[in-house]
């Protein structure tokens, strides 16, 4: 994909930077004068994905969201910052009658609290710039329902909404913060599904199945200071998705 503006005297952090749509954002983010703070699960991945960077200051660190000390780590690892992006950290159908297990405890971690508490006490140590731009990478399952979405649904919605409520609690920093609702892209998020069940929901986007670098260019317009007016926004990009 041709970008032909990409962010560049920023700092910027990616939680979840190993995630497989996440890939081609982070490596656009090889700019001069950026410095970028790159977080995962995987450190064989995180260290291959620095090694890529030729332009801009790189730094990672492994971070666990279920070892409550992730937080203290992560404030310690990072700088003042001028952007932050947040790429799920899971995905899993959980059908209705399963959500009692501790599977679903496991996604609640990821896609909704560790989210919350980074924003909350990033916000809170005042790391976040004056006039910074958060961007919550959400789903359109927050608004539409499939079988064994309804616990992910939820939890993409009650991010959707607490980025709302950082957006309006904030502005008087003019600090930023909307949320980019896809649509299906294949990824290692989606090992779960079976093949029958992608090629089904293929049918449900008249542009056909998204790619990872299909979000790279609205995810710079968010962090550039060209979206300066752009707030407590629910973005779509589904490939026309709602169109149906």
């Amino acid at each position: 994909m041709k970008q032909d503006k990409y962010v560049n005297g920023k700092k910027i952090l990616v939680v979840s930077a190993t995630a497989e749509i996440a890939r081609d954002f982070v490596l656009s983010l090889d700019q001069e004068d950026n410095t970028i703070y790159l977080t995962g699960r995987n450190q064989n991945k995180l260290s291959e994905i620095v090694s890529l960077f030729k332009k801009a200051q790189c730094k990672s660190i492994l971070l666990d969201f279920t070892d409550d000390s992730y937080i203290n780590k992560l404030k310690e690892f990072i700088d003042n910052i001028d952007g932050l992006v947040l790429f799920p950290g899971a995905y899993e159908t959980i059908r209705v009658s399963r959500v009692y297990n501790d599977r679903k405890e496991n996604l609640i971690n990821l896609v909704f609290k560790a989210p919350v508490d980074i924003i909350s006490t990033l916000l809170n140590a005042k790391v976040i710039n004056r006039g910074a731009s958060i961007v919550f990478i959400s789903s359109i399952a927050a608004e539409s329902v499939w079988i064994g979405n309804s616990i992910y649904g939820a939890l993409k919605l009650g991010v959707e909404r607490f980025c709302k409520s950082v957006a309006l609690e904030y502005s008087g920093r003019k600090i930023r913060c909307n949320s980019l609702r896809i649509g299906f892209i294949e990824s290692s998020l989606s090992e779960g599904m079976s093949r029958d069940y992608i090629n089904e929901s293929k049918k449900n986007y008249p542009l056909g199945e998204g790619v990872p670098s299909d979000i790279v260019g609205i995810l710079h317009f968010l962090l550039d200071d060209s979206s300066r007016w752009i707030t407590g926004q629910i973005i779509s990009v589904d490939g026309g998705f709602f169109c149906n």
